[in-house]
């Protein structure tokens, strides 16, 4: 194309990319767009980069364009949706339809793919290879997942995740490698997000935070979810201050579809602890069923396990996996199957996590889980009750030599031991399993013992440990000089407990095993030993550092003193915030972020 080629469009409806680069455009950069459909913002965006920007010779500076599309199983995008979306674009940006010349460069130009998975790591491949001075566009980027990012899961019964909430730090992290990609190729990509654009300070923040991206959104008219999720958390206030009436009443004003009404209202039931309302509004839903988003379906499917009725959970969750898009949601459908034990539906989501994100750290962990599971409770007789669907030649070799009288849990061990830590540690855990359910508690507790520090195992590792050593107390398998070996078993759970304080249930349960009741009164001599073992290791207990609060005792010294006065009103702001709330709740409900220029030192929020 030249500059010949087209005229300039009298007016734009809806995106604009002109104003997308009145600030400037430069290669090695992206530009992130929230809202508006592909054709408009991927269609616009790449035709006026090719009819607007010239090199110094008047010619386009990319040497192709390529759009990468999400994975054929999971995107109703096809190539010819992606022409299409050019030739509109061309006619909306300069008023004429492209003729045959043009129409033959623009498909010459320009190259669909499509991604292999949803895996941002792939992703960053599939654009690293494209070459130099690409331009680059990236269709429904919110659907890729980066499984080192670790997401705060939402606690507190006030506590709100938003959908954009889900999608930010992925997304975000995903510019970050396409920037890196397209510096070094000396290209542009755009990121198209098809959702409503990110609200919440810390979600905004974490997307304008990449270097050399810039963010741009489409506005549009909120529509019923958006107006939900503003609602969401003011609405769950209320409901826990036993306003239900005045919430149930606003929804009604909002004349939802049956389907977004009950769903709603069933999660507020869910919320409020009103178990049987919220199982009456889900069994509403399933003549809905065939008509609900399958990821809709995946979530009410966990509010009745939730709820405690598992049979309406099961009939719930959606048995056809082909629709699901969402890897969030794929691996939670996993964990309903796994909970349910439904080896039918485990396979399936399985096979369609693996498919989509075969790096899935939960897709790993629940096939880990099921091994365990299955060497817990099967016997030399009966076959485990889990699905062996996705387990690798490892998952096999050891659940066989598990369960093999010949070969013994030392070989085992021993063969793990030469695939990396993990393996071996899933091995011992494994064999300690099946040792306590076959009633050998001494070989459970020596096995478990050895990895409770264990990132990935340490707590199921203390528990048995535990759980080993009581009944061997119990039953006298020891006798009263055998301290020693109690003592090396449970200073290996003092070890995993020492930096995890927090952890109650292993806590109750040393108390339990060291109680008149489960050793008598070798318990003190026990413990005398440990502490002496552990002060002459050095390790010191979990305490406030002291360091640091001598250094902030300081800063306030060498700062004024709170005036009286700013603290009561301050005070009085705080409570009148959270009374228009409704209803506050500790380490979940935070004040707004501009309160935190109040100059007073000790005032958080």
């Amino acid at each position: 194309m030249s500059e010949s080629d087209n005229t300039q469009a009298v007016s734009i409806e809806g995106f604009d990319p002109h104003k997308l680069f009145a600030h400037g455009f430069s290669l090695g950069t992206a530009d992130l767009i929230q809202g508006g459909s592909f054709a408009e913002v991927v269609g616009r965006t790449v035709i006026s980069l090719l009819l607007y920007l010239k090199d110094a010779e008047g010619k386009p500076p990319f040497a192709s364009v390529v759009v990468i599309l999400p994975p054929t199983s999971v995107t109703t995008l096809t190539a010819d949706n992606v022409y299409e979306a050019l030739e509109s674009a061309f006619l909306t940006l300069t008023g004429t339809t492209p003729n045959e010349k043009q129409s033959a460069f623009l498909k010459r130009m320009t190259r669909v793919v499509n991604s292999s998975t949803l895996e941002v790591a792939v992703l960053e491949a599939t654009i690293a290879a494209q070459g130099q001075r690409s331009l680059v566009a990236i269709a429904d980027a919110s659907l890729y997942r980066d499984d080192n990012i670790e997401e705060p899961a939402a606690f507190g019964v006030s506590a709100v995740r938003t959908s954009e909430d889900l999608w930010t730090p992925h997304v975000a992290r995903l510019c970050h490698c396409t920037v890196s990609a397209v510096q070094a190729n000396e290209g542009y990509a755009v990121v198209h997000v098809d959702e409503t654009p990110a609200r919440l300070s810390g979600n905004v923040d974490l997307l304008t935070s990449v270097d050399g991206c810039f963010v741009m959104e489409v506005v549009r008219e909120p529509d019923s979810k958006d107006k939900v999720e503003q609602n969401a958390q003011r609405w769950i206030s209320l409901v826990l201050c036993g306003e239900m009436e005045a919430v149930l009443a606003e929804i009604e004003e909002m004349q939802l579809s049956d389907i977004n009404r009950l769903h709603l209202l069933a999660q507020l039931f869910c919320r409020a602890g009103m178990t049987d309302e919220a199982i009456a509004t889900l069994t509403q839903l399933l003549p809905h069923l065939a008509s609900m988003d399958p990821t809709n379906s995946i979530q009410i499917s966990r509010l009745a396990l939730k709820a405690g009725d598992n049979s309406l959970a099961l009939a719930l969750l959606p048995e056809n996996v082909e629709g699901l898009n969402s890897v969030m949601w794929i691996e939670q459908g996993l964990e309903l199957a796994t909970l349910l034990q439904n080896n039918q539906l485990i396979e399936r989501y399985d096979e369609r996590l693996a498919q989509l994100y075969p790096t899935s750290s939960s897709l790993r962990e629940n096939r880990d889980r099921r091994l365990l599971m299955n060497c817990r409770d099967a016997t030399l007789d009966v076959d485990g009750g889990f699905t062996t669907a996705g387990f690798t030649e490892r998952h096999l070799a050891i659940l066989d030599g598990v369960l093999s009288p010949q070969r013994g849990y030392a070989h085992v061990i021993d063969d793990a031991q030469g695939w990396g830590r993990e393996w071996f540690e899933l091995a011992v855990i494994c064999c300690a399993m099946h040792a306590w359910h076959l009633g050998n508690c001494r070989v459970a507790a020596d096995a478990a013992s050895m990895i409770t520090k264990s990132d990935i195992y340490g707590r199921q590792a203390a528990q048995l440990t535990l759980s080993s050593i009581r009944a061997m107390m119990l039953k006298e398998e020891i006798g009263r000089d055998g301290g020693d070996y109690y003592q090396e078993r449970l200073l290996s759970v003092i070890r995993y407990l020492a930096p995890r304080p927090e952890d109650g249930s292993v806590r109750t349960g040393v108390s339990r095993l060291l109680s008149v009741e489960s050793c008598g009164d070798v318990g003190v001599p026990i413990v005398a030993c440990i502490m002496l073992d552990l002060a002459s290791e050095g390790v010191r207990l979990a305490t406030r550092n002291r360091d640091a609060a001598q250094g902030s005792q300081q800063d306030l010294a060498d700062g004024q003193e709170p005036n009286e006065d700013v603290l009561k009103a301050v005070v009085e702001k705080c409570l009148k915030w959270i009374g228009d709330q409704g209803a506050a709740e500790h380490g979940v409900t935070v004040f707004p972020k501009n309160w935190r220029s109040i100059p007073i030192r000790p005032f958080t929020s």
